[in-house]
């Protein structure tokens, strides 16, 4: 309900099967490349991210064979069909024929390898040498890691302690701010960006002053895409969206918040503030609004939250949370 309490139209939707995603081949087995003798590409990187799903969903319908090494906080939605390695501990049945588990769903077989990790185990974690097995068996033509900390700095572990240097080539995809900003001018954090970053084959980036930063920390030119800056999500479907408009944009009552929090990689008090100053002016709306979790800086909610805006909700009355995800 729209806190206007009258309907509003609604926009056109795309019609998808929503469990399947067009051009990815579902195996038989997970082992099953569905082009054999194909170029082999292995991302690393949060398997919930939306990011991650529209930077590996480029690739749906061409003749690679694609798989994502998940970090261990989260799990892909079932209807995402790319194989998948699953770090993370979760009770979920997952289809054997896209996701591989590092630990059990049941608790009464996980528990074993959970406490051999914890108590017993020393040097490089389960994950880090489920990684390197993977990488030396699967042989991956490219390792393609989302992101300066964690993923990055997770597949760099590992590829020193196991000398993983000689498979596969390095592209390194950066969040120029995200990644660089809050960072570079720590001495500690930028001797580990340069260690990384200096020893990756193409080095991706989604602004010029993330190109800039790590040419200062020793990057050299040739390493740089090629390409140039791409987006975070490596690019916007056009058209996609425009089939998602229905009338003017002063027409709809719905504003999108993105990055609802607070922390050095997003300000939300200039938003709200925003809003405050022009209220009279765009009253009534709905405002969806998707908090990161586990943002590192600082405290953020646990989950997305649809706020209703209207003049007592914007104070703070009423507010209802739905569709926890990652941005």
């Amino acid at each position: 309900m729209t806190t206007a309490h009258e309907p509003r139209p609604q926009p056109k939707r795309l019609h998808r099967t929503p469990t399947t995603s067009p051009g990815w081949p579902t195996p038989n087995r997970f082992d099953d490349d569905p082009y054999p003798g194909g170029p082999r590409i292995l991302f690393v990187g949060h398997s919930d991210s939306t990011h991650t799903h529209a930077w590996v969903d480029l690739l749906k319908g061409a003749p690679f064979n694609v798989r994502v090494f998940a970090l261990p906080d989260g799990v892909p939605p079932d209807d995402w069909p790319v194989r998948t390695y699953v770090t993370a501990t979760t009770t979920e049945q997952l289809d054997p024929r896209t996701r591989e588990r590092l630990y059990a769903a049941d608790r009464v077989r996980r528990y074993p390898k959970k406490g051999y990790a914890r108590f017993i185990l020393r040097g490089p974690t389960l994950e880090e040498r489920w990684l390197a097995r993977v990488i030396r068996d699967w042989r991956p033509d490219v390792i393609h890691t989302l992101g300066l900390d964690p993923a990055s700095a997770f597949y760099y572990r590992v590829r020193h302690t196991f000398d993983l240097q000689s498979i596969g080539r390095w592209v390194l995809h950066i969040w120029g701010g995200a990644d660089l900003m809050p960072t570079h001018f720590d001495a500690d954090a930028a001797s580990r960006a340069s260690a990384m970053m200096s020893e990756c084959d193409q080095l991706l980036d989604d602004n010029e002053q993330g190109f800039n930063t790590a040419r200062r920390l020793g990057v050299h030119a040739d390493q740089l895409a090629t390409i140039g800056i791409v987006p975070g999500t490596g690019g916007v479907e056009v058209d996609t969206i425009r089939e998602l408009w229905n009338g003017p944009p002063s027409s709809r009552r719905v504003i999108v918040w993105p990055k609802a929090y607070e922390c050095p990689w997003s300000k939300s008090l200039p938003v709200l503030e925003a809003l405050t100053l022009c209220w009279d002016r765009i009253a009534p709306c709905e405002l969806p609004c998707s908090p990161r979790r586990g943002c590192g800086f600082t405290r953020c909610p646990n989950a997305s939250s649809s706020i209703a805006i209207s003049p007592s909700a914007f104070h703070g009355t009423s507010c209802s949370r739905s569709w926890p995800g990652r941005a």
